[in-house]
């Protein structure tokens, strides 16, 4: 049960830090410095605990794969056009 509850918790960080990173490339390319300054140390947090997620079992990266593709999709995809 643990590995199962694992693999959500990893799915979610990934979908999370794909969503913060769509967040930082959109306020770095506005060119706003401290937005993207904080978005960029969220990624890195973000990261790092996806990566001590699956670096003890490599089955973890199937959750690490959907969830980037679910974060990422799900982010530019509710995205409100101006």
């Amino acid at each position: 049960m643990k590995i199962l509850a694992d693999a959500v918790v990893i799915f979610f960080m990934t979908a999370i830090a794909d969503s913060i990173w769509a967040k930082y490339i959109e306020t770095a390319a506005a060119g706003q410095a401290l937005p993207a300054a904080f978005w960029s140390c969220m990624i890195f947090t973000f990261g790092a605990g996806v990566t001590i997620g699956y670096v003890n079992n490599h089955w973890m990266l199937i959750p690490v794969l959907l969830g980037s593709f679910a974060g990422t999709y799900l982010t530019i995809k509710l995205r409100k056009k101006p």
